[in-house]
């Protein structure tokens, strides 16, 4: 798994704090990581540190395979509104790895980053963010099933909201296709494709369960066995990929910076040292 998210460092990946700091021929690394999925069984995590705090934030960044079991590693499960405990918290203190635990190069860790990003927004998928399939020319049975069991077959609201979701979802089954499509085609993708696998999870699923939720009239909620139950979960999980992996809005950003070559937004840390950046930082809050 990988310790990459900070409760301090969200959709700001590149401002993470966790410092790994070089000891002979081993790294201390101390700090603290969170939403980490399956940190709780995992042996290994994948942990983005500072290693150079004088250069610019995007740079001075080291990846490194930390031991879970390590001395200096808590892990604490984080309880979800689903009841799950899939995500975790960890604490490192001066947790120490070797030399050769180093992944890619010392204090180029972000060119690593963009990789992993890469494949955690859906490419290299062949089901990039559970799309449904292109072909996908019929109506998800599960919803014509709800809307029987609801009693609401012939209701033209709920015929309605199925065709919404039908529609969406073969759009989304046509975008996966065409996306995997560039992407397998080039020798090196823009960073900013998969970005739109992400993006278009993000807006549907919200959409798709609360129209199933309203499809049903509360029907989800005691329907049969696994299915009532596939819906509220489904519910209630909406949002995930709404925040995961990069907000909306880092994705709105990503496709327009990188895909389609509009300026970038004004930031006050570009090519500053990323110490004078959390200085000015904690400055402008000490006189706000």
């Amino acid at each position: 798994m990988q310790l990459f998210s900070e409760p301090n460092a969200g959709s700001d990946m590149a401002g993470i704090t966790t410092r790994a700091v070089r000891d002979g021929d081993e790294w201390l690394i101390t700090g603290s990581k969170i939403w980490t999925s399956g940190a709780s069984y995992a042996d290994y995590g994948m942990c983005l540190a500072r290693t150079n705090w004088d250069a610019p934030k995007h740079r001075g960044l080291t990846w490194f395979a930390v031991p879970l079991r390590a001395v200096g590693v808590t892990i604490q499960p984080i309880r979800e509104i689903t009841g799950d405990a899939e995500f975790c918290q960890e604490f490192l203190d001066e947790v120490r790895v070797s030399a050769d635990e180093v992944i890619g190069e010392v204090d180029q860790g972000w060119t690593v980053a963009q990789t992993m990003l890469l494949v955690e927004r859906g490419a290299g998928r062949d089901d990039p963010l559970n799309m449904p399939p292109a072909q996908a020319a019929e109506i998800d049975p599960f919803l014509l099933e709800l809307a029987q069991a609801a009693g609401r077959a012939g209701d033209p609201v709920a015929r309605q909201a199925i065709a919404r979701i039908h529609t969406a979802d073969w759009a989304r089954g046509e975008l996966g296709r065409r996306i995997t499509g560039l992407l397998r085609s080039s020798d090196k993708p823009a960073a900013g494709i998969a970005s739109y696998w992400k993006l278009a999870a993000g807006v549907h699923d919200p959409l798709r369960a609360r129209l199933v939720m309203e499809i049903g009239q509360g029907m989800p909620l005691v329907w049969r066995g696994d299915d009532g139950r596939r819906a509220a979960l489904d519910y209630l999980n909406s949002r995930v990929w709404s925040i995961a992996g990069g907000s909306n809005e880092m994705q709105r950003n990503a496709i327009s910076e990188r895909v389609l070559g509009l300026p970038r937004e004004p930031s006050f840390d570009r090519g500053k040292p990323f110490s004078e950046v959390l200085h000015n930082a904690r400055r402008w809050l000490e006189n706000t």
